[in-house]
């Protein structure tokens, strides 16, 4: 059997390996600790405020030749007709209202005109 030299230098000199246990953070770190902790759930709960009182919009509109759905200023993928961008759009803002966010679909015109649509048939 092979040896390694660090083996053999173990072997020879008993070398005990020992992990040293870390020192336990002072109250200087302890403290800053706290206070970007505190000021991360400051900044999270004025998050949460502003995401649930945001309307979350679905706009159906005509780009490059297609129907699409215009969210957070993307485009989503074309769709085949208008009809099936509106679908989409409903289908997509359900499942956001489905999470408590408040959602609305429009579809905006060739025309110029704005139609407010409902997400369902009942409303």
């Amino acid at each position: 059997m092979n040896k390694t030299l660090q083996q053999h230098l173990d072997t020879a000199f008993a070398v005990m390996r020992k992990t040293k246990a870390p020192n336990p953070p002072n109250e200087e770190v302890l403290g800053r600790q706290r206070a970007f902790r505190d000021q991360a759930d400051r900044i999270e709960k004025l998050r949460q405020e502003r995401v649930s009182s945001e309307v979350r919009l679905y706009e159906v509109v005509r780009h490059r030749g297609h129907w699409r759905i215009l969210h957070n200023e993307k485009h989503s993928k074309p769709f085949d007709s208008q009809e099936a961008a509106i679908d989409g759009a409903k289908r997509t803002a359900a499942e956001a209202s489905s999470k408590g966010h408040a959602v609305q679909v429009v579809l905006r015109r060739t025309d110029g005109q704005v139609v407010a649509c409902a997400l369902t048939d009942e409303e």
